[in-house]
């Protein structure tokens, strides 16, 4: 089948990049022609200038801070320069850039796959017109093919769309012939406001083997007893910033800031070299991760990078929906106690006893492809 995906802008993020690639990736393994359409909009503008900009994107970017994103510092943003970004998505992501899905011609596929991630946030699939019915195929018009959600999300645990888009994205929505979602958050807003039943499904990431991974960002093993702790913080409040240092302390362990090296500042770990993130910041990220004895992050697609290499990780929440968002993911797989909020009392963790967390996988892995197998 000739399969196109719909999901939220890759810009310069390694989790979204990793998402599609694994999705794209799973779905080449079944035999399927499958194509990432990838949207740029106006609200993309950093993505494009820091393109058109070459090797002085990033300086551009921060140039233009006050400009395009007030409020917003540049030691907030935890982006990549595009020109390197774009060089992991032409080797290993076949995607055609979009500007309007409603303008999108059909070119003959067979379905459409909406996901994954939170692709049904109002808040992020933005900037054209018809969104964020798009994210339901609005622009799928009458074409003759098969619409699939695949571990699609809202993002939050609360329903935020108006009356009148509740009802045009639930008659879409009921158009799909099957829809699966990455958490049970999810499943219940489906039933509740678009009147759909949702299967639970696992994220595109982890329905790849580690060895997959491995091979992706040259690995060649994975450190044992290592004392550096990666902190992957896409936003560093003072209790973050507390709580990693308190940790540090109690585990006699190196914190090492990723989002910085990402950002172009802050030293590099021993065991990665400057071209990794230079000329390869996907795998770079991937390497680092992989070859910490702890991770500490916000993000869950950093806790999914943590979980495939099977190191010892905390998700710091700070209450948000977001922050809920991951502890619905993490629960799936039996890992909720890795959250520590910031209200809350830290005096250590066990270590994740991964052979338990990998029975969990198996099951919703297979759970998944079949899945996919059954809808395509």
């Amino acid at each position: 089948m000739k399969v196109g995906i719909i999901t939220l802008p890759l810009q310069a993020c390694c989790g979204r990049m990793l998402q599609a690639y694994a999705l794209q990736s799973v779905l080449e393994d079944m035999g399927h022609d499958a194509v990432l359409l990838d949207r740029t909009c106006p609200d993309n503008r950093l993505y494009r200038l820091a393109a058109a900009a070459g090797r002085s994107g990033l300086k551009s970017l921060r140039k233009l801070s006050g400009m395009l994103m007030p409020g917003k510092r540049p030691s907030d943003w935890r982006i990549i320069p595009v020109e390197y970004a774009g060089s992991f998505i032409s080797r290993y992501i076949r995607r055609l850039p979009v500007e309007d899905y409603m303008h999108l011609p059909d070119t003959g596929y067979d379905a459409l796959i909406a996901g994954a991630g939170p692709v049904w946030n109002p808040d992020l699939f933005t900037g054209e017109a018809g969104a964020p019915e798009n994210a339901f195929l609005r622009f799928a018009g009458m074409w003759r093919i098969r619409r699939i959600a695949y571990a699609a999300s809202f993002g939050t645990d609360r329903w935020g769309y108006s009356g009148r888009l509740t009802k045009n994205c639930a008659a879409l929505a009921g158009r799909f012939d099957a829809v699966s979602v990455s958490s049970m958050t999810d499943v219940g807003l489906c039933d509740r406001y678009l009147d759909v039943k949702a299967s639970l499904v696992l994220d595109p990431m982890l329905l790849l083997p580690e060895d997959r991974y491995m091979q992706l960002a040259e690995i060649s093993g994975l450190p044992e007893g290592c004392r550096r702790m990666t902190v992957f913080v896409c936003s560093l409040s003072s209790w973050k910033k507390s709580f990693i240092d308190r940790l540090a302390a109690m585990k006699d362990m190196t914190p090492f800031n990723l989002g910085d090296v990402m950002c172009g500042r802050g030293p590099l770990p021993d065991d990665c070299q400057p071209c990794d993130f230079r000329d390869s910041p996907v795998e770079g990220w991937l390497k680092c991760i992989a070859g910490s004895g702890m991770v500490v992050t916000d993000s869950v697609y950093a806790c999914f990078a943590s979980i495939i290499f099977r190191r010892q990780f905390i998700a710091l929440s700070d209450g948000s929906s977001a922050s809920g968002s991951i502890g619905q993911l993490l629960s799936l797989l039996g890992l909720e106690n890795r959250i520590v909020q910031a209200s809350g009392e830290y005096s250590g963790l066990p270590d994740i006893d991964y052979d338990e967390v990998y029975v969990n996988i198996g099951m919703m892995r297979r759970r998944s492809l079949d899945f996919l197998k059954s809808v395509l």
